[in-house]
């Protein structure tokens, strides 16, 4: 998970209508955290590394702009770790735009016809989670999703997450993300 060049990831790139547009990695909106006590440079109580694991990616900045990037990972499901576990958390921006428009993290598992099997996007909302720091940036802390691919041992699926500034420009939205098997 810490070579974002390895042939197994791919990282993307590109606007609210396009995050796909161009593959590669963009220093600034694909960084892997290695320390882990570091904290946020916005949100100082939250660890960049979730708590018992030794790396994660941050995907996005804290710039605006309309900005979008992603990370793909291609993963044989294996018979003896069955179960993905994808842990994230996020810094964004709440505008007060329809959530559909927002700054949001997108997580998405994908069979290998192509096929979504699994997605849920994640907005800035107290109903989600998200905490506030007084200034119109909303934070979630660390938060794990599990999920069962024992139904899949032996194919390749692809865990997908991209993460959204705004539609409008103005605001923006960044996520750490952290996955395994167990």
């Amino acid at each position: 998970m810490n070579n974002l060049y390895h042939s197994s990831i791919r990282c993307t790139y590109g606007d609210f209508y396009d995050p796909y547009a161009y593959v590669g990695v963009m220093s600034n909106r694909h960084v892997v955290n290695t320390n882990s006590n570091e904290r946020d440079l916005i949100v100082p109580a939250l660890l960049t590394i979730p708590k018992g694991e030794s790396v994660s990616i941050r995907l996005g900045n804290s710039n605006v702009g309309g900005e979008a990037e992603s990370i793909t990972f291609d993963y044989v499901v294996a018979a003896d770790n069955p179960i993905l576990i994808l842990k994230y958390a996020a810094v964004m921006e709440e505008p007060g735009h329809a959530p559909s428009e927002s700054p949001h993290l997108r997580i998405e598992i994908i069979n290998n016809g192509g096929v979504s099997i699994y997605s849920q996007n994640i907005t800035p909302t107290y109903a989600a989670g998200f905490n506030a720091t007084g200034d119109g940036i909303m934070w979630k802390d660390w938060t794990s999703i599990n999920k069962d691919m024992s139904s899949y041992v032996g194919k390749l699926v692809k865990v997908r997450f991209t993460n959204y500034d705004c539609e409008q420009g103005g605001h923006f939205g960044y996520s750490y993300i952290h996955l395994k098997c167990d």
